[in-house]
């Protein structure tokens, strides 16, 4: 089971799919704010599979919408989407 986890602004959101996390895999990460992609980068899982990314994105006045998404070279891909209130 491949799990991706954010929280953004006090909000969280979580996404699972089946899958195998292996050690030492890359992944693709792309994080978008208000439909502008605002981060990506290739990043590899440590020994036990996990990966942690940590990024500040700027708080726009009102509502924000934030999307995370993990792919890795092989296998299904995790997407996270919140909303945070004004």
């Amino acid at each position: 089971m491949t799990v991706v986890q954010t929280a953004v602004g006090g909000a969280n959101g979580s996404a699972s799919s089946a899958g195998s996390a292996a050690p030492l895999m890359s992944w693709h990460m792309v994080l978008v704010h208000e439909r502008r992609v605002a981060w990506r980068a290739a990043v590899a899982s440590d020994r036990n599979g996990g990966v942690t990314v940590r990024r500040s994105i700027v708080d726009y006045v009102g509502a924000d919408s934030v999307l995370v998404r993990a792919s890795p070279d092989r296998g299904p891909t995790c997407t996270v989407q919140v909303s945070l209130p004004a």
